[in-house]
């Protein structure tokens, strides 16, 4: 019996550790889930030996979510991270995804966070862009976004 309450404390510690980290800093929370996508696309080996298929892959759903609104696209984008967002995007999110805590498009963040390769991944999966995303790739002097932008 003492083994079971032990164990129900060291789930309840850990649930109150994620969520302060959540609350901390989302992206602790939430760039595994990304590097979680990562992994079931790219086919790698698990710890058996066992490759992730095709049809394990279907298992992701489009709207994968975290808590706060803040989906696994924003995420990505926010991190930089170009590969998870391409996979994403192939799933059919919407490249026109807007965060809920300023409502900034997907895009504008990553012409914000400098991340090149995500926006041109969301560019040419038809992310609209506006001269709000250009202004600020040029006063963050993100030289070859404002490109990539310009000839979106």
């Amino acid at each position: 019996m003492k083994k079971v309450g032990l164990f129900i404390l060291s789930l309840v510690v850990l649930a109150v550790c994620v969520m302060i980290a959540f609350a901390v800093n989302p992206a602790m929370v939430v760039a595994p889930i990304g590097a979680w996508i990562l992994w079931l696309s790219k086919g790698m080996p698990d710890f058996d030996g066992h490759t992730t298929t095709s049809h394990e892959k279907e298992a992701l759903p489009p709207s994968a979510t975290t808590s706060g609104g803040r989906g696994a696209l924003i995420s990505a984008c926010a991190a930089g991270n170009a590969q998870v967002v391409r996979i994403l995007l192939e799933r059919g999110i919407d490249p026109n995804t807007k965060e809920s805590l300023l409502g900034w498009s997907v895009l504008k963040r990553a012409a914000y966070a400098g991340h090149l390769d995500v926006v041109r991944a969301l560019v040419s999966a038809g992310a609209e862009i506006d001269e709000d995303i250009i202004q600020i790739a040029q006063n963050r002097r993100h030289k070859e976004i404002v490109k990539a932008l310009r000839n979106g």
